[in-house]
């Protein structure tokens, strides 16, 4: 299974949609997972309706987008447990801060965004990946989204996908 990851779109602060690369790429996936910061709930509401999507809310997510999403998610597709959060504080440490927000949960994937800078980690068997802000780079090299392949309990693939 091939499936989306962004985060950090900020919708319509940063830009006033998304780019295209990421449109297309809600085309060629089975699903988006998104970690948060739509920003208004209208932006959450359009890309729902273009692609299946599991997402949780961000710090920066208007207060009624808040209080339709989760701060956290676990769930399983393809046999490989996956954990989707926003992140808080500080890029330093951010990934011992999500790390800490699965204890115990047995996942091998996390997905987070907050710090809009694009990494791929592995850290005692789990993947740590941050999609990156398709919109803002303010805190990063470029902008950026992410695909993960899955299949039978695998990761195949995940990658960073700079945008130009």
């Amino acid at each position: 299974m091939l499936i989306g990851v962004i985060a950090d779109t900020h919708i319509p602060d940063r830009e006033k949609q998304l780019p295209s690369a990421v449109l297309d790429l809600f085309s060629r996936v089975s699903l988006v997972l998104h970690a948060g910061d739509f920003t208004t709930e209208e932006t959450w509401v359009a890309i729902k309706n273009q692609t299946q999507l599991r997402a949780v809310r961000g710090n920066m997510d208007q207060p009624e987008l808040k209080q339709k999403l989760p701060p956290k998610e676990v769930f399983s597709i393809e046999g490989v447990k996956i954990g989707l959060i926003h992140g808080t504080g500080s890029p330093l440490g951010i990934v011992q801060r999500v790390r800490a927000a699965f204890a115990g949960e047995e996942v091998n994937l996390v997905v987070y965004g907050h710090t809009h800078q694009p990494q791929k980690e592995w850290v005692e068997g789990v993947l740590f990946l941050n999609p990156g802000s398709p919109t803002d780079k303010v805190f990063a090299p470029f902008n950026s989204f992410a695909i993960v392949e899955l299949q039978e309990g695998q990761i195949i693939k995940a990658e960073i996908i700079p945008l130009k």
